[in-house]
């Protein structure tokens, strides 16, 4: 726990280090990074064929994409009989891509939405594994990058977490880092 605060407080004085980054390349680490708990909850990761390449810090972008889908693993729920988190984007305008992790997992009750990004807010159950501090890094890492964070959830029937990045400056000649898992 106190690992993980001071990884937080340590967010916001560290220099991040932007480059164009394929953010097929950060999904398929994050995929890579959670395969066995993915395994052992047999549940579906269905990523897009391609994604943009935006302007950020990698390993930091990864950190993102594993906190969003390790989230929703965690709550997919023990009885869900197809469990299944998409991941996706789209171009929001000529500055900034918006990207997704949605599942079809518990969900988060409305009262909850606001308070989601907070430290230490756990909201499957109070015994759940974890700290409570992964969405707060999201969000924290986010908008390190100048972007924005936010969730669309309805008990029952899952939740997507939606967040903005920077698009690359694109002059044609740049390729994207392709994960075929």
């Amino acid at each position: 726990l106190i690992a993980g605060v001071l990884k937080l407080s340590r967010l916001g004085s560290e220099r991040l280090t932007i480059a164009d980054v394929g953010m097929m390349d950060v999904t398929g680490a994050a995929v890579d990074i959670l395969e066995g708990e993915i395994n052992r909850k047999g549940v579906r990761v269905i990523t897009p064929s391609s994604m943009p390449v935006v302007k950020g810090e990698r390993n930091r972008l990864v950190q993102v994409m594993q906190n969003l889908i390790g989230n929703a693993v965690k709550f997919i729920g023990d009885d869900n009989p197809d469990p299944v988190i998409t991941v996706g984007w789209e171009q929001k305008n000529a500055d900034k891509y918006e990207f997704f992790v949605r599942d079809n997992g518990i969900g988060i009750s409305g009262d909850h939405l606001d308070d989601v990004f907070g430290l230490f807010q756990k909201f499957g159950t109070q015994n759940s594994e974890g700290t409570g501090i992964g969405l707060a890094v999201v969000r924290r890492i986010v908008e390190l990058h100048g972007g924005s964070v936010r969730v669309v959830s309805k008990v029952g029937q899952g939740s997507t977490f939606y967040f903005t990045l920077p698009a690359e400056e694109d002059d044609g000649t740049k390729d994207l880092d392709i994960y075929r898992g």
